[in-house]
């Protein structure tokens, strides 16, 4: 059995997460990169024709989530077919992954209230 697995010694875990957070990207990278290529426009535009259609819907809410990504996507990517299965599942996944991280969570429901 190797041990070196087993190793208590945390120096290159220690390594490998300064690494990891060096190479990470902030969700303000991510949105500063998302404006600088156009796509916030299609994000905003999105949102504001989700809360015209869907008066009711709230942002912390999976079903709001998951019509936002499917939206945005249809606007992407006109030809993808949006009743296949596999891109419901994949919406639905990602919506699943907006809704649980606090930043996420927190950046759309921010963005949905400044478009009231």
């Amino acid at each position: 059995m190797n041990s070196k697995g087993w190793n208590s010694d945390s120096s290159g875990d220690d390594q490998s997460r300064k690494e990891n957070a060096e190479s990470a990207w902030s969700m303000e990278d991510v949105l500063r990169r998302t404006a600088d290529s156009g796509q916030a426009d299609d994000v905003l535009e999105t949102i504001k024709h989700l809360k015209g259609s869907h008066p009711q819907a709230k942002p912390h809410e999976i079903d709001t989530i998951t019509r936002f990504v499917l939206a945005l996507l249809k606007r992407r990517y006109p030809d993808l077919p949006l009743k296949s299965e596999k891109v419901l599942t994949m919406a639905s996944t990602i919506a699943q992954s907006l809704v649980e991280d606090p930043v996420a969570s927190e950046r759309m429901r921010l963005l949905w209230s400044q478009l009231s």
